[in-house]
């Protein structure tokens, strides 16, 4: 077995970062404001016409296969993302209003946030999606059009959340084993 000698060991990190950055550097020439503190996976579906109504706040990490969707005719819509929140991998966010994520959240693998709805008329309605801060949300839970999560909710998995959830509730798991928040399951979230 091989040991890699301090200097190796630099050089190999420095290439990560520089790979890191240049994942999103022709972004940033298009107008993303991305802070430097980000982690970025790959393959991951920019607006990239509406790269400018885009916010993502400092230590965010974005898995791979993540799409944003940006709807570029109605000039109110747009998505945040609060400071240290976690999106896993194959995420959907989906705006044709105001989406707004708090800090410090973890969304697990496949979640889609979506806050327009088709008709089978032919229109749709959009209506503003919040998540509170310290929220988790299980994998494969959609979020629908007005849904309102308070801070220090937990969602489990494979829900649909389409109304107001008040703080600090446990929605579709056992309150015995979540009911607990030191026992969130922060570990679910990798890049």
């Amino acid at each position: 077995m091989r040991t890699q000698t301090p200097f190796q060991d630099r050089l190999y990190h420095l290439a990560l970062f520089l790979f890191g950055q240049l994942r999103v550097l022709h972004l940033r020439a298009l107008g993303l404001r991305l802070p430097a503190s980000v982690k970025v996976g790959r393959r991951i579906h920019w607006p990239v016409q509406n790269l400018s109504r885009l916010h993502i706040g400092e230590r965010v990490a974005l898995g791979s296969g993540i799409m944003f969707c940006i709807t570029p005719d109605l000039p109110d819509s747009g998505i945040t993302i609060g400071d240290g929140s976690h999106l896993s991998r194959g995420c959907v966010l989906s705006a044709a209003s105001r989406m707004v994520i708090g800090r410090n959240c973890r969304i697990g693998y496949n979640v889609g946030i979506m806050d327009q709805v088709n008709m089978p008329d032919g229109t749709s309605e959009a209506r503003p999606i919040t998540i509170g801060d310290n929220v988790f949300i299980g994998a494969n839970s959609v979020i629908q059009p007005g849904a309102t999560i308070e801070p220090g909710c937990i969602i489990g998995p494979n829900l649909s959340i389409s109304s107001r959830i008040p703080a600090d509730n446990v929605v579709g798991l056992s309150p015995k084993i979540y009911g607990d928040k030191r026992h969130l399951p922060h570990q679910l979230v990798k890049i």
